[in-house]
């Protein structure tokens, strides 16, 4: 005689799966969010070691932009740039925009420092602002920087 499963034993057996699987999604997303932040902060690193570099190539100058996205940012600085100007899927605005206008770049007019903004793709990810000195978290974008250029918050 052959035993199967009844139809309440699957229910329950479902609805246990479900129950665990919704205790453990928050976990999983704020990971991923986790690792996607991470992942932008060492491009944002990166880039700004792009800008220093170029600085030291250019008299101290840094690129004179204004509201540069990553597209914008990498074409300034030409050869200085190690990078292609296709932003990182990461810097994409809703995975679509191919300007990369998640980091936007900002410099003052004299070319004497810069401010990187940027935000990880998906999710409710952290404002960053990264300068010269070092990297710090933003409330909100800081839509005119260049009125005062003191460095992240």
């Amino acid at each position: 005689m052959r035993r199967a499963f009844t139809l309440v034993e699957v229910v329950v057996a479902l609805a246990i799966l479900a129950l665990a699987g919704a205790m453990l999604y928050p976990s999983f997303a704020a990971t991923r969010q986790q690792a996607n932040d991470k992942t932008a902060i060492g491009l944002a690193d990166q880039l700004a070691v792009n800008l220093l570099h170029y600085a030291a190539l250019n008299g101290g100058t840094y690129p004179a932009n204004y509201d540069n996205c990553w597209y914008g940012t990498i074409l300034k600085m030409g050869s200085a740039a190690e990078f292609s100007s296709v932003p990182p899927a990461i810097f994409m605005a809703n995975g679509a925009d191919t300007s990369g206008c998640n980091l936007i770049t900002w410099s003052d007019a004299a070319g004497s420092t810069f401010q990187i903004e940027f935000q990880a793709t998906g999710g409710t990810s952290t404002l960053y602002c990264r300068d010269p000195n070092g990297i710090a978290q933003l409330s909100s974008w800081n839509s005119s920087p260049t009125s005062s250029m003191s460095g992240c918050p």
